[in-house]
């Protein structure tokens, strides 16, 4: 799995043009578990960390979120999980991932941009392709958007 989202990245920055938004968030997750007793499992997350993008913006990120995870560790299509980044001026980006009957531990899957401050308001309603890994407590996302 680690080589294809080796592949994944380096296709996702490679194929990046003058109008797309590259967006690396990098940081530490906790999650908080309820496992059922036909092993499906009720996971509350949680991430914090920083980003930043290839147009120079930078800051802060948290995301919080609940999901139900199969027995076999694939993810069911309830969950929601909303991600916020705050940049160093006090603009803000909210958005959505989704990741659609994937493993937990990495994958590929979509990001919405659900609302933003004045300085990000282009962005709001646009679909983002991402790429995340997990390392013991902490990952790696890589998003790339069209506008």
């Amino acid at each position: 799995m680690n080589f294809f989202l080796t592949i994944f990245f380096s296709l996702l920055i490679f194929s990046a043009n003058a109008e797309d938004l590259i967006i690396d968030i990098r940081g530490y997750y906790k999650n908080d578990e309820i496992v059922m007793q036909n092993e499906n499992k009720l996971v509350h997350y949680h991430s914090k960390g920083n980003w930043s993008d290839n147009l120079n913006n930078y800051g802060k990120f948290k995301c919080k979120g609940s999901l139900l995870i199969n027995k076999s560790g694939k993810r069911t299509d309830n969950e929601l999980v909303l991600c916020e980044l705050e940049d160093v001026n006090g603009e803000y980006i909210w958005f959505i991932p989704k990741r659609s009957n994937s493993e937990w531990e990495a994958g590929v899957g979509e990001t919405s941009i659900v609302s933003a401050t004045k300085k990000y308001k282009k962005l709001i309603g646009i679909t983002c392709v991402y790429a995340v890994s997990y390392y013991k407590d902490t990952f790696h996302s890589k998003n790339k958007c069209k506008y």
